[in-house]
This record gives structure tokens, sequence and C-alpha cells, in this order.
């Protein structure tokens, strides 16, 4: 074969292989645009997608409502003292002292806070010093240093403590980055613990948060603040912290206490009044009498299980009989999710924007159900089921509840639509679908059910009865006013009698 064949062979398979080429790009092109197409239809033409981006009347508008009213007076409506920084320590102190070591740095990390445990030398030596906090915070000589400094009244931290005595004070500038430390007895006999406070992480001044998607500040208010689906509460926090009435200590004798823990799903509602809370309050009082039940509505918006963990001895200030856990679709969505995406993350912006290549990747989204189930359990599961636990040694009892989900099987076509495209705009992102979540949240609620037998918790079927589409939920997981009613209902008569037995009524 001469050179001149050669060459003309070799350009035809160069010119071949480039035509296959470009044939492939305007294949990805034409497959990319029509994905564009169909999405940009199914957000302008869907009239639950035009509810959200135009201000529309939301459809079936009717059918979600509730009969009930929404505004309930408050029953004291004055102001009762916010707990103390000693209070709180007190509370604090107990609990990290008694904490699982592996969570000791996650605590400090969620609180940017350096917690330390205090205790006796051998023979009354030198105090042994065990703090836990990442180590770029503070080494133990300078920590010691701060403990024995004198401060007002010439008593140094350490030796209020060894007193048995709770003592927050602020600290100097020279102390930074730490604010204030406080020290407490830790219910142990030689040991205390030291708290030191650093600036708060994401603070916002001049809003309602005091520490973001973990706590609010006691006592704030906020007009206007709007619901997912457009509605605008009353947003009112009590003397805790949270969307309730004020909280009275110690607890009145004969009432039985509720404190109902979990996030947005918790403290949703379109006024203090009308949250599944508040409205299990009224239902139980119904049934027992007025004054009987309190519960407490201690949701707040974007926490999730660890951020609960974390400050967990908030709840239990609040005395209460009974704590009531609603979680799932913020450690789903916002813990466990994100962290199956390495690819799509190394890929960054791009992966993201194109719809192709987000369809492409989303075919190895999902690990198996026992890699699912693993992840549930190391993350939610392990917090409640750690929270329990402690509730218990304080003879706080616990119910968990299942989370209830837009029910696939009775979405018409333009609600499947709805719920995939918001979904993946404010919850699972571009690689994972509402179904994915769905497929989640089941094996989560087996699992629930699971551990609360296992554990012997009580177990609320939330969702097994509250089931429906858009006349119940406005997204995924929130819930319109007729569905804040029937969790409400569903929570109540799973509650009854428990209640009955801890007022001593026949059922």
């Amino acid at each position: 074969m001469s050179a001149e064949t050669k060459s003309r062979g070799c350009l035809g398979w160069v010119f071949r292989a480039a035509l296959g080429l470009l044939w492939l790009v305007i294949g990805l092109l034409a497959a990319e645009m029509a994905l564009r197409v169909w999405d940009g239809w199914s957000k302008t033409d869907n009239p639950f997608v035009l509810s959200r981006t135009d201000g529309k009347l939301w459809p079936k508008t009717e059918e979600a409502q509730s009969a009930l009213v929404h505004e309930v007076p408050l029953a004291d409506p004055t102001e009762l003292p916010v707990p103390s920084a000693e209070d709180y320590a007190a509370a604090h102190a107990k609990y990290f002292a008694a904490m699982d070591p592996a969570f000791r740095e996650t605590y400090g990390i969620a609180m940017d806070r350096l917690g330390a445990l205090l205790q006796a030398g051998p023979d009354g030596g030198a105090p042994v010093v065990s703090a836990y906090a990442p180590e770029s915070w503070l080494q133990t000589d300078q920590l010691n240093a701060l403990l024995d400094r004198p401060r007002d009244g010439g008593i140094a931290l350490r030796t209020a403590a060894s007193a048995g005595t709770t003592s927050c004070q602020p600290l100097t500038q020279d102390e930074a980055p730490f604010t204030d430390a406080c020290v407490a007895a830790a219910g142990q006999d030689g040991i205390s613990v030291a708290l030191l406070q650093r600036p708060i992480s994401g603070a916002q001044p001049d809003t309602t948060w005091e520490r973001p998607y973990m706590s609010y500040r006691p006592h704030a208010s906020q007009a206007g603040q709007a619901q997912v689906y457009g509605n605008v509460p009353e947003f009112r926090l009590n003397n805790f912290g949270f969307r309730d009435d004020d909280v009275r200590l110690p607890k009145p004798e004969g009432t039985v206490r509720i404190v109902c823990i979990g996030a947005s799903t918790t403290e949703e509602g379109p006024s203090n009044g009308f949250t599944y809370p508040n409205l299990l309050e009224r239902f139980l009082n119904e049934r027992f009498g007025a004054g009987k039940v309190e519960v407490i509505n201690a949701g707040v918006s974007g926490t999730r299980t660890q951020s609960e963990r974390a400050r967990f001895p908030d709840y239990l200030m609040m005395e209460p009989d009974l704590i009531v856990f609603y979680n799932g679709v913020n450690d789903i969505c916002h813990a466990i999710l994100p962290g199956w995406t390495p690819v799509e993350r190394t890929l960054g912006l791009f992966a993201t924007r194109s719809k192709l290549l987000s369809l492409l990747l989303r075919q190895r989204r999902l690990p198996d159900d026992e890699g699912i189930l693993a992840a549930l359990r190391s993350e939610p599961g392990a917090n409640i089921r750690a929270m329990a636990a402690y509730a218990k040694s304080q003879g706080v009892d616990t119910a968990v509840c299942s989370f209830a989900h837009p029910d696939w099987e009775q979405l018409d076509a333009e609600e499947r639509v709805y719920y995939q495209v918001y979904s993946q705009l404010e919850w699972t992102g571009v690689f994972f679908t509402f179904n994915d979540y769905l497929h989640m949240l089941q094996l989560w609620n087996e699992e629930v059910k699971r551990f609360a037998a296992e554990d012997h918790l009580l177990y609320v079927p939330v969702a097994e009865h509250v089931r429906g589409g858009t006349e119940i939920f406005g997204d995924i997981c929130h819930m319109r006013d007729r569905g804040i009613e029937e969790k409400a209902r569903v929570v109540a008569a799973s509650l009854e009698s428990y209640v009955a037995a801890k007022l001593g009524t026949p059922q």
C-alpha cells in the first residue's frame, strides 16, 4: 500500500470520527434542549407551581381549609422570666458530663462552645482537664489559666465550681475569641464542667434568630413571616425562645406537660394557636378538661436532629412529662443526600446547570437499601435514640412519630409534576428526585417503628393516617391547615391512653 493510500485512509477515518462526534454533540444538544423545554413547561403551565412563583391563588383552597379557629388568646399575657445563663449552664453541664464522649466535640461545634470536664487529680493534686473542641480553639494550659483567673469578687471560676456553685462570667478582650464562661457541677462526685462560649456562627442581629436554624431569641416576634405556600402567620416567641405561650416553672401541679420537638414541620401554622402542638393541646383538653394538658411547640425551622441533640437540655428545662419527636426531611435532604454526590460536587456548576448531565448522573444516585438504612441509623436514628435514653434517665418519657408525605398513588399528573419540581428546587437537589425522597422516607418510617419497639418508646403513626396530596401538603413535607389539623388529631388519639394514665383518669 502506498503512502498516499495510507494517508487517504487516515484522513477518511478522521473525517468519519469527526462526523460521528458532530452528530453526537448535536444529539446531546437536542436532548438538552428537549429537557429544558419540558422543564420550562412544567414550571410555567402547572397551576401549583404558578401559585408559588406568581402569587396566584393556590388550587384546592377549600379542600385545604380547617373549620377550627386560628386565633387563640394567650392563657396568660404576662411575660414570664427568661431562664438565666446559670440555669442553662447547670442543665448543660449535667448533660455534657453524661453524653457519649464521641458526641462532645460535635456538641461544641454545634453550640460554638468549648466544653471541658474538670476533676481533681490523684490525692487532691492538680486538677485534670479534658477539653472537647477542635484543638485550634484552646490549649489545656490556656484553659487552666482562664479557669483560675480571679473574677468579680476575687473568685475564680474553678473555685466556684469546686464549691458547688454555678457561675457565669463575661470574659475580657485578652481572652478572645471566648466571650463568656460558665462552670457548674456535673451531678457527679468531684466533677464539674466548664462551658466557654465563642461568638455564634452566622449570627443575624435584628432577627428572631439566636443561632440560625437552631434557636430563636426569647420573647422576639415577627409579623408577616411567610410560610412555604404563601400563608403569613403570627410569629411570637416565648421565654424559652419557642413559638408558643410562655412556660411557667415549676410546672403546675396536676398538669401533664408535653414538649413537641422538630423543625418547621412542627413549628408551622398560620398563627401561634394553629400549630399541631397547640391543636394537640386543644384536643387533649377537650377530652380531659381545661388546663389538664399543656403542650409546648418547641419546633425550630431548619433544625436537624444533631442540633436538637446538642441543645437537648433546653427542652428538659421546661419540665416535660413526655417529649414527642417529629423528624425526617431535614436530616434526609440536608445531611444525608449531600454526602452522596461527590462526582457532582467535583463537576460543580456545570453539573447542576445541565439537565442532561443531571439526568445521567442521577442513575447512580442512591445506594442500596442497606446503605440507606445505615445512613438513617447513624444520623437521625442515633440522635433521637440518644436523646430518648437521656430523657429516660431524667424520668421523662418519649414518643416518636412517623413522618408524613404526599401519597404518590393519590396524586394527579399536575400534582406529581409540582412535587417533583419543588423537591429538586428546595429539598433533594437536581441529582435526586421526589421518588428518591419517598423511598428513603419509607425506610425511615419503618426504622422509627422498629427502634420505638426496641427502646420501649411510644409510637405515633402520623404517616399511616395523614395521607393525600396538595389539599394536605404545601410541598413535600409542610402542611396546609387541613393537614396540620389531621396530624394533631392523630397524635392526640395516640397519646390519649398515656395522658389518661398520667392523670389517673379512666379511659
